[in-house]
């Protein structure tokens, strides 16, 4: 893991993104009636909604985990790294994700994320993710936000992956019924910019 070098301007610039990406959020989780429950499987609930400002749609999945609230968040808090050299069945399409921190031994391993993801089409450009990622917390809920930012300072733009857009959440809270389980819920918006055949 190398450090993330960035100026206090930077990093004031960065935490508001964050800031307003966790707001908004948390806006969107009080209002469930935006979301349409799409698919339940296995225990899992899959929702989308429609934002305006964008043709992608955005998914929510939700789960309850059979694991404390803490033993749950010892994972979230983690950023998996992979390389190409992994087996695919350990990293799926992602051929590289790398962390980079800004404070050293950060808890929550807030700081930066790159995650450079293959394509199942040879007609489809790989894309890449440059995430500023912080972690909130608020009436027992904790938000693992992921948010794209411009920063060039750790992984810049190449010509391998064209660079996409996302925001991206883990929440987890307590099962209010049964303090032993964790209620566990994914919300992802990306874009992947570029043009993709139809």
């Amino acid at each position: 893991m190398t450090k993330a070098e960035v100026t206090t301007e930077q990093k004031a610039q960065f935490d508001a993104a964050a800031e307003e990406a966790f707001n908004k959020i948390v806006g969107l989780l009080a209002d469930m009636s935006q979301f349409k429950q799409t698919k339940e499987d296995s225990g899992i609930k899959l929702f989308s909604r429609t934002d305006p400002s964008s043709s992608f749609s955005q998914v929510l999945s939700e789960t309850t985990v059979n694991a404390p609230l803490e033993a749950v968040l010892a994972d979230l808090r983690k950023v998996p790294l992979y390389d190409k050299s992994m087996d695919k069945k350990v990293r799926g399409d992602t051929l590289i994700q790398e962390y980079y921190p800004i404070v050293d031994n950060d808890p929550n391993q807030d700081g930066f994320v790159y995650c450079g993801l293959d394509t199942p089409v040879r007609l489809v450009s790989k894309r890449d993710f440059l995430m500023y990622r912080k972690h909130f917390e608020k009436d027992g809920v904790h938000y693992f936000v992921h948010v794209s930012v411009d920063y060039q300072g750790v992984r810049p733009v190449t010509s391998e992956f064209v660079r996409g857009k996302i925001f991206q959440v883990d929440i987890a809270c307590a099962d209010p019924s049964d303090a032993s389980k964790t209620i566990l819920r994914f919300f992802v918006h990306a874009d992947p910019c570029g043009s993709i055949p139809a």
